[in-house]
């Protein structure tokens, strides 16, 4: 009989020699992979990049280990042991060129493969943005509410410009939080009583009808009759957009508002929508009410993490609705940074936006999705950018996406022209969408304090009234 000590060392040997076969970086992009970046001889105008890469192996099996040199061969960098393909290393790297590689190990330590090397280059006077601890940046984040976009600090100075620089916004914030005092409370979506496989047709009519009605009552109710209420300090404001925040109370968040579904607008807009009204209302909640909105938001931004995390959105980013939770993410970091979940979200969430986000843009400002889209996801990341700038100092404005976007709306639409070309809702005039280009271009041009974007915007042909500018109270 054979000795079964060797036997077990043999089948050990195969063991090692499959895993190693199997560990391999992708020679070409999987299906809904991430773009890896820095890309090919890339020159840099920020420093440290953003590193990501595609896996080797399925997730868990193997670690990676980030190497950085100089193109001489002198080390720079070199990461720890990482789950996920990406890292944004801490430090900022002077002007010149590099080469990196990535390592994939066992889970002895042993490297199995190694990344063909990439080239880039950091460019002279390049931005600082290297990566700070997110238990660090929720430290800086102020004890008050509100935290998000105008922090308890600074609420005596903004409200001092509602009648000057920032008159002509918060007129347009009170038209529509004018309105919105009418606006009764949404019954819960029910359109899942319709069987998804025998009544898809019905089912997804009363899912559209659903999201857009929710759109009407909470993003465009709720949110500026809260955000009216902490510029205005006017309680029937408050406790108007209070009764739309408490109602969601009831909603399950494993239900029909979840985001474990394919239908996921309600869910999507829930996380959108709640934190902004919870820090807005703080001071408008009694005790019981705060510990139930947020226990919703604990299980909420949890499950946008699950969410990611499932689909391994650090590898395969290309899904786009998932795109909008980096943001969401942030924003429930900062309303709940006292809360010790609070420092994972913002772990996952700078991780993404330092690295695979945007998938559908580049450094360059573009959006492959189109019109529709950049207005619409760029919309949705003005307030956990800037919250996160007003609360902990961290500029993410300054990732050569964000300073390039504007540019991207000015080259592909026309200020005076009939439609919005290309992409979702291209059929749609120009006026009807005047409104939102104004408000995101509006921002952006004093961001940058770019005076051609503010001429370009007051060439818009367009009635906006009842759009309410809420970037351009910054």
């Amino acid at each position: 009989m054979k000795n079964p000590l060797l036997i077990i060392f043999a089948l050990m040997l195969l063991i090692g020699e499959a895993t190693l076969a199997q560990a391999v970086f992708p020679p070409e992009q999987p299906e809904n992979g991430n773009f890896n970046r820095p890309r090919s001889d890339e020159v840099l105008d920020i420093s440290p990049p953003g590193f990501c890469w595609w896996r080797a192996a399925p997730r868990g099996e193997v670690t990676y280990r980030l190497r950085i040199e100089r193109k001489s061969g002198e080390s720079v960098y070199q990461s720890g042991l990482l789950n996920d393909p990406v890292h944004v290393p801490d430090r900022v790297f002077p002007e010149g060129s590099y080469r990196w590689f990535v390592d994939a190990l066992d889970a002895g330590g042993q490297v199995l493969t190694t990344r063909p090397e990439g080239h880039f280059s950091i460019g002279k006077n390049a931005l600082e943005l290297p990566w700070i601890e997110p238990g660090e940046l929720l430290s800086r984040v102020p004890d008050k509410h509100p935290r998000l976009l105008f922090p308890y600090a600074r609420l005596p100075e903004i409200r001092a410009s509602l009648e000057h620089s920032r008159h002509e916004a918060y007129e347009d914030l009170k038209k529509v939080a004018d309105q919105a005092l009418k606006l009764e409370l949404m019954a819960k979506p029910d359109f899942d009583k319709f069987d998804r496989e025998t009544e898809y047709p019905a089912r997804r009519t009363a899912y559209r009808a659903s999201y857009h009605e929710f759109t009407r009552i909470f993003n465009r109710g709720m949110v500026p009759l809260a955000l009216m209420y902490q510029l205005s300090g006017e309680k029937e404001y408050g406790l108007a957009a209070k009764k739309h925040l408490l109602n969601l109370l009831d909603w399950e968040v494993d239900g029909v508002a979840s985001l474990e579904q394919s239908f996921d607008e309600i869910g999507l807009r829930i996380a959108r929508t709640a934190a902004q009204a919870y820090d807005w209302l703080f001071v408008l909640l009694t005790e019981d009410e705060r510990w139930a909105v947020r226990q919703m938001l604990l299980a909420r931004g949890d499950q946008m993490l699950e969410r990611l995390e499932r689909r391994d959105f650090l590898n395969k980013s290309a899904y786009s609705h998932d795109g909008r939770l980096p943001g969401y993410l942030v924003e429930f970091s900062i309303v709940l940074a006292e809360e010790e979940r609070a420092e994972v979200w913002m772990n996952y969430a700078m991780r993404a936006l330092l690295t695979v986000f945007p998938h559908w843009g580049g450094k360059d400002g573009g959006w492959a999705e189109g019109i529709n889209y950049v207005l619409s996801y760029n919309d949705r990341f003005i307030t956990p950018l800037q919250s996160l700038y007003e609360a902990t100092g961290y500029d993410l404005w300054k990732k050569p996406y964000f300073r390039n976007m504007r540019h991207f709306l000015m080259y592909c639409v026309s200020p005076q022209g009939e439609i919005t070309p290309f992409g979702d809702s291209e059929h749609m005039p120009l006026r009807g969408r005047a409104g939102d280009i104004y408000s995101i271009l509006q921002f952006h041009s004093q961001k940058y304090d770019d005076s051609e974007t503010r001429w370009w915007i007051e060439q818009l042909d367009n009635d906006r009234e009842n759009t309410a500018r809420f970037g351009a109270m910054h």
